[in-house]
């Protein structure tokens, strides 16, 4: 399938974690909240940079996404590692805000 682009309005990091799991879950026609999510902070030079999502669907398959925090887009890729969608977001500094504010680990966000 090609790559799309789109543009979307998320002001807190909830509601980017919201939009990446319904995004991943409506590509591959899954039930939102039925697999695990798990995010991990990115860190370029110690300051994070951003956020890799990680969903695990049915039979060990994973789907993924990366939200670029300095370029503002989220950036989706399939099981195969293929990208397959691409989401430009409106400069918030309140994202960036929370960024800096989270653990820098992995953490399991939802069930």
């Amino acid at each position: 399938m090609a790559m799309t682009n789109g543009t979307s309005e998320v002001e807190t990091l909830d509601d980017l974690r919201d939009f990446i799991q319904q995004a991943i879950c409506d590509r591959n026609q899954l039930l939102v909240g039925a697999f695990q999510f798990h995010e991990k902070v990115l860190v370029r030079h110690g300051e994070p940079c951003g956020l890799q999502f990680t969903l695990s669907g049915p039979r060990a398959v994973q789907f993924s996404a990366i939200w670029d925090a300095a370029c503002c887009k989220i950036l989706f890729y399939d099981c195969n590692g293929d990208r397959f969608h691409r989401s430009e977001l409106a400069a918030s500094s309140g994202l960036q805000e929370e960024l800096a504010g989270l653990p820098r680990m992995s953490h399991k966000v939802a069930a």
